[in-house]
């Protein structure tokens, strides 16, 4: 299933909407992305008052990346998989005291995966509670797939949100 919540104006309201619940929390956000390359900050920073919530984003596509700078070490598992999301949550939690932490790592396309898989993993950390996300993508469209891997981490964001 796509999500899209993007207005007439082209504007994401669901980042926006993460936004204001962040700010509300006085919460602070970092990410590590691999599959979407940096849009999930892209997204947020398009949002006035990103500045008050953003702390840092990685952009990591290697294991090598991942390795070295969040300190985990990814040998034999699946680059795509919870595992690999979860350590990545752990690596930041080593280097960052945000409130929220998101890992994201995944195959968008054109190429798949040994399984035959275009898929995600999500871990998003709030307060140090963990939650983890799977999306099989149905489409082997590489921009379509970034997109709602992003609006999907978004929906999921506000609704752990909203119940704080």
């Amino acid at each position: 299933m796509h999500l899209n919540y993007l207005t007439s104006k082209g504007e994401h309201m669901k980042t926006n909407e993460v936004l204001n619940l962040l700010i509300k929390h006085q919460y602070t956000i970092t990410f590590a992305e691999s599959m979407t390359g940096g849009n999930l900050v892209a997204s947020l920073t398009k949002n006035p008052g990103a500045s008050k919530v953003l702390n840092l984003s990685y952009v990591l596509y290697s294991k090598e990346a991942k390795n070295k700078i969040l300190n985990i070490h990814i040998t034999d598992e699946p680059i795509v998989s919870e595992k690999v999301a979860l350590m990545m949550i752990s690596g930041l939690k080593e280097k960052h005291q945000d409130n929220i932490l998101v890992s994201i790592t995944g195959n968008a396309g054109p190429t798949t995966q040994e399984n035959g898989l275009l898929e995600t993993y999500i871990a998003i950390s709030i307060q140090n509670q963990i939650s983890t996300y799977h999306l099989s993508f149905k489409e082997n469209n590489r921009s379509l797939n970034i997109q709602e891997a992003t609006d999907f981490t978004y929906e999921k964001l506000y609704q752990l949100l909203k119940e704080k």
